[in-house]
């Protein structure tokens, strides 16, 4: 009988202590198993991920439906796979990798009949970075451009780079952009290199070089010869051929500065070359005078010379000596023809009793580039007298005289005929 009571009074304690415990998922209230609760995980306030984490589980425990009001207000990425659900349930957040270099968290409320409970989510800040993709371009000696894609924690600015290279841009912001760098035509046959220097949270450099340029040169011809009167009207050319940029510049044997030269420079010509052409000022000189013309590809890469060669001016050309046609015994009329290179601004004839004489004689308003020149000279009865023709030009020593010619005029000297002494 005693163990018969003994054996009931702890079958009576068993009951009582199952009744009052609760079951496992009750959320640790005891009481009756038909309380409602919530819990999330083992009750937690918060989760955290990593930088690089991009999914994270938590669980639910609860007898009775349950809603989620998510607000991730600085974390647009953050999403959950369930927004209610009813009973227990493993609910999954997926977010992207956190590139700032700052954390950011979203609040979770979690809403149950009569229960109310919030769970912060974390991300941690992610390492500061800087990219370049890719890491280095090499330019051909033409030139052109080649863009490169930027990844950035941060905004990023450009502290350097290489004088040869243009860059669309100088700065960017934080994430992902372009950066186009333009490079002209090498002018030397070198290589070059350098470096562009992008400076942010981090710092990276980009490797940029240039081949040299496989220049090419030809002249239309080594030597031109120019008209001692020159000007435009008188101007020779002759053609550059290159494959890239050329420039000229222009020695003068004599020091002088009468030779230029147009255009003096140029681009790519292609296979029909351009038309340089070669101006000279007037050569007043009896003698020609030269310069040199050097066409240099690129930054000495080739070069090629064109001699020019100016032609002597001449004196005006008489033809053949004055004629002389006596008029009266105190007049001569004396005639000549003239050509010349440049202009003369006077002429006329030279008279006088001696030879080589210099006294002028000059026509009015005479000039020109030819023309027949007739004076009439008063003259002294029984005389010899020596004419040449003269033309004032600016060629050599400006004075320019024919070759001279004699005549006599008559007076009152016996001539054959006449007796010298009637009386007799």
């Amino acid at each position: 009988m005693r163990k018969l009571l003994s054996y009931a009074v702890t079958l009576l304690a068993g009951l009582f202590t199952v009744s009052c415990s609760g079951g496992p998922d009750d959320g640790g209230t005891g009481g009756a198993t038909t309380n409602t609760y919530l819990r999330i995980d083992n009750d937690v306030s918060s989760v955290t991920l990593s930088a690089g984490e991009k999914q994270k589980k938590i669980t639910v425990y609860s007898n009775t439906t349950w809603s989620i009001t998510l607000n991730n207000s600085n974390w647009s990425d953050l999403r959950i796979d369930h927004s209610s659900g009813s009973g227990n349930m493993e609910l999954w957040l997926n977010c992207d990798e956190n590139t700032k270099t700052t954390s950011r968290s979203a609040t979770l409320t979690f809403t149950a009949p009569g229960i109310s409970k919030q769970l912060q989510v974390i991300q941690e800040a992610g390492e500061a970075y800087l990219r370049v993709s890719p890491e280095s371009h090499d330019f051909i000696g033409d030139g052109g451009e080649y863009t490169f894609t930027i990844e950035s924690s941060s905004a990023w600015r450009i502290s350097r780079k290489p004088d040869w290279c243009t860059l669309d841009k100088e700065e960017g912001p934080s994430g992902s952009s372009k950066l186009t760098v333009t490079v002209g035509e090498n002018p030397s046959t070198s290589k070059q290199e350098g470096q562009i220097v992008v400076d942010g949270e981090k710092d990276f450099t980009i490797n940029v070089s240039q081949l040299g340029k496989n220049y090419s040169l030809t002249l239309g011809t080594d030597g031109v010869a120019v008209d001692a009167v020159g000007g435009e009207d008188n101007a020779k050319t002759f053609s550059v051929t290159c494959n890239g940029a050329w420039t000229t510049s222009i020695s003068h044997d004599d020091g002088g500065s009468w030779c230029s030269i147009t255009p003096t420079n140029g681009a790519a010509t292609g296979s029909e070359g351009t038309n340089v052409k070669v101006t000279c000022q007037p050569n007043y000189t009896l003698s020609p005078r030269y310069a040199t013309v050097k066409v240099v590809a690129g930054d000495n890469a080739k070069e090629g010379t064109v001699r020019v060669t100016q032609q002597a001016a001449t004196y005006p050309v008489f033809a053949g000596v004055p004629t002389c046609r006596e008029v009266s015994s105190t007049v001569q009329e004396v005639t000549v023809s003239f050509t010349s290179m440049y202009e003369v601004t006077e002429y006329g004839f030279c008279l006088g009793t001696e030879a080589n004489p210099t006294t002028r004689y000059k026509v009015e308003g005479g000039r020109g580039k030819s023309g027949t020149i007739t004076m009439q000279l008063t003259v002294e009865e029984g005389k010899t007298y020596h004419v040449r023709a003269y033309a004032v030009s600016p060629v050599g020593d400006k004075i320019n005289y024919s070759e001279e010619t004699t005549f006599e005029t008559k007076g009152n000297q016996p001539g054959k005929g006449d007796i010298v002494n009637p009386g007799i």
